[in-house]
């Protein structure tokens, strides 16, 4: 992620939503989310467990 992302995306309202691909949820991706957004991954295996294609957050 660049730093100008990374710093308009940073802050305590702003969390991830990850999408359950399973690329995406190796040790090593997880490990870059969870630097980036210390607290708010929304992941089966982030901070808060959601289910992958929820209503109540993919609308």
């Amino acid at each position: 992620m660049s730093d100008e992302a990374h710093f308009h995306l940073s802050g305590e309202e702003t969390f991830f939503q990850q999408d359950g691909a399973m690329c995406h949820r190796t040790r090593a991706s997880m490990a870059v989310v969870n630097n980036l957004f210390p607290n708010h991954v929304i992941s089966r295996y982030g901070d808060i467990i959601w289910p992958a294609r929820s209503p109540d957050l993919s609308t």
